[in-house]
C-alpha cells in the first residue's frame, strides 16, 4: 500500500483488486460491456480468525466497475461480498462480471403480455409436444410451453391440430423482443412420443423464424407458417445408472425421478462467451429412473445457423422433500426440492460416448462438525461447512446455495433464496460469512461440486467456459439456527 498526501490510500499491485463488468452477448457475435456502478456500494472482504470470528476489510469501488481493498494479508483466504455475489478465494485479482444473452437495455414483459399465435404448418399436435421461443438479441435463452402453467393461456391446441388460432403464450417476466432493435424470434415445435417402456423422446421438427415487437398490456398477434426442418441423426449411449445411483449422497431420502439427455444449441462459441442462462432444445429424451445403460438413436432438426454450437447435457434429477415446524407443533406440507448429477459435452464427444458423470456429489457434508443428513437445531449463523471431496472427479469450484424455508399461510412450505457462496481453490471447508443466515430460521444447504475444463480461470469466478463440464449436488437436511 502507498499513500498520497492529497488523497486516500492507493493500492499496490499485491493488494486485492479487480473489476465487476457485465458482458452482454448480442446476435452479431459482439460483446457489450457494462461496468457495475460501485461508487458508494459496500464491498466487504471477510477473513476468518482463529477464534471463529471474522476480520472484515472494507473495499473501495468506482463507477468504472473497478474495486480494491487494502489490508487483506498476503496469502490469506477471504470471502468477498458485493451485493449478492460471494466468492471465497485467495486470489489477489478478481474479475466478477458474468455473461448474459442479448442487449443490456431490454425490459421485462408484464402479466398478459406475450404472443397470440395465428400459425399453420405444425406437425400434428400430441399431448407430449411443446413450443419453444428463442431470441438471442432480446435475451430469451429458453422459453417453453412445457414450463408454463398452463402451457397456453388461451386456445391450446388439441390432439392432431396443425394450426393455432389465437393460441396465447404469456411472456410475463421474459425480455421483450423489439423488431426495430434487430431482435430475432424463433419458434420451435418439439414433437414428442412416449414408448411403452416409458421413454419419452421429443425432437425439433418444425420452426418459424420472424420478428415482432410485443404490445403493451395485451398479447401481440403473430401470424406465420412453420416449416419442416432438415433432420440430422443423433446416436448416443447413456450410462443412466451412473447418474441415478447417488441418492444417499444427493440428500436425505433423495430419490431419482428421471434420467435424461438433451441436445441443445448454444448461441455462438463456448469459452469466455459461454452463456449459461438457458438454451433452446433440439432434442429431449427422458428415461425412467431405473433405466439401465441405454443406446439412443433419433432424428432432430436444427433451425439455427452454423455460428451456434450444438452440445449434449445428460444426467439425473432427484426429488428431496422439506418441511418446516409450525408454532402449534405440527409440520407444513412437504415441498419438493431438486438434486442432480449431470454432465455437458460437445455433441461429437457425447456421440463418441458412452456418457457418464465427470464428478460425483461431495461426501459427508458437516455443519460445525455435525452430520448434516439429520435435522439439526441451534446451528450458529456463521457455521463452518465442510465436506469430503467427491469419490470421483476433481471439482474446480464448489457452490454452497443457502435456501431459507418458511411456512405459507395455508400450511405449505415456501423457498426463499438466501444466496450462494462460490468456493475456489480446492478447499473442503469454509465458514459462511455474516448475513447469509439469520437467527431462529430454518434452512438447508445445497453443496454442488463443479468439474470444469482446463480453460476455466478462477480469477473469473462467475464465468463458466462450457463443456466438458460436470455438476453434482449434495443437500443437507433442514436445520434451524439459534
Amino acid at each position: 500500500m502507498t499513500t498520497e498526501d492529497s488523497g486516500p490510500p492507493v493500492p499496490d499491485a499485491n493488494d486485492v483488486h479487480g473489476d465487476f463488468v457485465d458482458r452482454y452477448l448480442v446476435n452479431d457475435g459482439g460483446l457489450v460491456l457494462v461496468p457495475q456502478q460501485l461508487e458508494g456500494r459496500t464491498v466487504s472482504f471477510h477473513v476468518e480468525l482463529e477464534d471463529g470470528g471474522f476480520e472484515t476489510f472494507g473495499g473501495v469501488g468506482a463507477n468504472d466497475g473497478t474495486f480494491f481493498v487494502i489490508g487483506v494479508p498476503d496469502g490469506a483466504r477471504y470471502t468477498l461480498e458485493l451485493g449478492n455475489v460471494r466468492v471465497h478465494t485467495d486470489a489477489r485479482v478478481l474479475h466478477l462480471g458474468s455473461n448474459s444473452l442479448g442487449r443490456p437495455d431490454t425490459f421485462q414483459a408484464d402479466r398478459n403480455e406475450g404472443l397470440s399465435l395465428f400459425v399453420s404448418g405444425l406437425s400434428p399436435w400430441t399431448e407430449e409436444d411443446e413450443l419453444q421461443v428463442h431470441s438471442w438479441n432480446a435475451g430469451i435463452g429458453f422459453y417453453s410451453t412445457s414450463s408454463q402453467s398452463p402451457p397456453f393461456q388461451e386456445n391450446a391446441p388439441d390432439a392432431g391440430d396443425t394450426e393455432l388460432d389465437a393460441g396465447v403464450l404469456d411472456f410475463e417476466g421474459e425480455p421483450v423482443p423489439e423488431a426495430a432493435r434487430g431482435d430475432d424470434l424463433t419458434l420451435l415445435q418439439l414433437h414428442g412420443e412416449r414408448s411403452d417402456a416409458g421413454v419419452l423422446v421429443k425432437t425439433a421438427v418444425r420452426a418459424l423464424a420472424t420478428q415482432t415487437t410485443l404490445a403493451i398490456g395485451a398479447p401481440t398477434p403473430l401470424a406465420g407458417t412453420f416449416v419442416t426442418l432438415p433432420l440430422e441423426h443423433g446416436t448416443f449411449t447413456l450410462r443412466a445408472p451412473e447418474f441415478t445411483r447417488h441418492g444417499a449422497l444427493v440428500g436425505p431420502s433423495a430419490q431419482p425421478f428421471v434420467a435424461r439427455l438433451l441436445v441443445d444449441a448454444h448461441p455462438g462459441a463456448f469459452g469466455r462467451t459461454t452463456h449459461t442462462g438457458g438454451t433452446p432444445d433440439l432434442a429431449v429424451v427422458e428415461l425412467p429412473p431405473d433405466a439401465g445403460e441405454t443406446a439412443l438413436s433419433f432424428q432432430y432438426g436444427n433451425p439455427f445457423s452454423s455460428s451456434w454450437t450444438p452440445f449434449v447435457s445428460a444426467g439425473a434429477l432427484y426429488d428431496l422433500q422439506y418441511r418446516v415446524a409450525l408454532p402449534d407443533g405440527g409440520m407444513t406440507f412437504p415441498r419438493s426440492e431438486l438434486g442432480f448429477v449431470s454432465v455437458a459435452l460437445l455433441k461429437d464427444a457425447a456421440a463418441a460416448g458412452p456418457i457418464a458423470p465427470l464428478v460425483t456429489p461431495p461426501r459427508d457434508v458437516l455443519l460445525d462438525g455435525q452430520a448434516s443428513a439429520v435435522a439439526l437445531t441451534g446451528v450458529s449463523t456463521t457455521p463452518v461447512v465442510s465436506w469430503t471431496a467427491p469419490a470421483f472427479g476433481a471439482p474446480r469450484r464448489v457452490e454452497i446455495e443457502v435456501v431459507r424455508l418458511e411456512p405459507t399461510m395455508i400450511g405449505g412450505t415456501r423457498r426463499v433464496g438466501a444466496g450462494t457462496l462460490r468456493v475456489l481453490g480446492g478447499v473442503t471447508r469454509v465458514r459462511l460469512p455474516p448475513g447469509m443466515l439469520n437467527p431462529r430460521q430454518t434452512y438447508y444447504l445445497r453443496v454442488t461440486a463443479l468439474a470444469l475444463p482446463d480453460t476455466y480461470d478462477a480469477t473469473w469466478p462467475l464465468l463458466d467456459v462450457g463443456p466438458p463440464a460436470g455438476a453434482a449436488s449434495a443437500s443437507t437436511a433442514a436445520f434451524t439456527t439459534r
